[in-house]
């Protein structure tokens, strides 16, 4: 049998409703491309997630299933899927987000205009219980000066080539990177000379509740900013870098009620 073209990736901890997780895989399962697998790992969840992914799976065939006896991060998960995909092209997907219909066409598509990229993704809508709220936007060409601004890519809503992960050694598992590795790989990445392309439309629905900033621990900010000022440097945007590294401490220390302005201000306009 033929290998896939696409093998989708997605990592789940602890998915906290059944509802949530069969949206999901309803959003990647109904796309108009069909010639992809879709691989998914429990990672050591202590709820009935791994239940929930034993009745999905049943379904549809294109679904293949891992599970970790132990919860080993989503780096580790990521790493150990890729090991198994068959398919060149990863898609990734996150299983609180949802894939646009005809995500993976327009994904294709774009990898058909543009093989000498490494890493290629689209604009994202972003949404909570009470429907869409904002829109991000991201650089159709990012470059390496793109990573002092933002993270010039959403990790779910990214597709890499399979040969350019591995060309730099998959994802960073270190305890640096815990809730950073989508930074660091694509930093890492870019280092090695991959190039990068972005859809210019909202292919990817992102959850983003306007109150997740209040879980994010500080702690997280101050590793983010180690794993920016180390990216920075070997990407050879020193010593600019240094202010744009700082910058998630600064953010981390705003009061939440000022940020949440801010955030709904600027999406809220970006939407509209």
């Amino acid at each position: 049998m033929a290998a896939p073209t696409i093998s989708v990736i997605m990592g789940v901890y602890n998915c906290p409703s059944e509802q949530m997780l069969n949206e999901c895989i309803s959003s990647v399962l109904s796309q108009s491309f069909s010639d992809f697998e879709f691989l998914i790992c429990d990672d050591g969840s202590e709820n009935q997630t791994y239940r929930w992914l034993l009745d999905a799976s049943k379904k549809d065939s294109r679904i293949r299933l891992l599970r970790h006896s132990q919860n080993m991060g989503l780096a580790q998960t990521l790493n150990d899927l890729i090991c198994l995909a068959k398919g060149e092209l990863l898609f990734r997907q996150d299983v609180d987000d949802q894939s646009a219909p005809g995500r993976f066409e327009e994904l294709l598509n774009a990898w058909k205009r543009h093989p000498e990229c490494g890493i290629i993704s689209s604009n994202i809508l972003l949404f909570d219980e009470n429907g869409f709220w904002g829109k991000m936007d991201y650089p159709e060409y990012p470059s390496r000066q793109d990573f002092l601004f933002c993270v010039p890519f959403m990790h779910g809503a990214v597709s890499m080539k399979k040969s350019a992960v591995l060309k730099v050694g998959g994802y960073s598992s270190e305890k640096l990177t815990r809730r950073t590795e989508d930074i660091d790989l694509f930093m890492r990445m870019y280092v090695r000379g991959t190039v990068g392309y972005t859809v210019q439309k909202p292919l990817y629905y992102y959850l983003e509740d306007r109150a997740a900033h209040q879980r994010r621990k500080y702690r997280y900010k101050v590793d983010e900013a180690r794993v920016k000022f180390r990216g920075y440097r070997a990407l050879g945007l020193m010593p600019k870098g240094i202010l744009y590294a700082v910058k998630p401490l600064l953010v981390g220390l705003l009061p939440y009620s000022v940020l949440k302005k801010l955030k709904d201000v600027y999406y809220k306009r970006k939407l509209d």
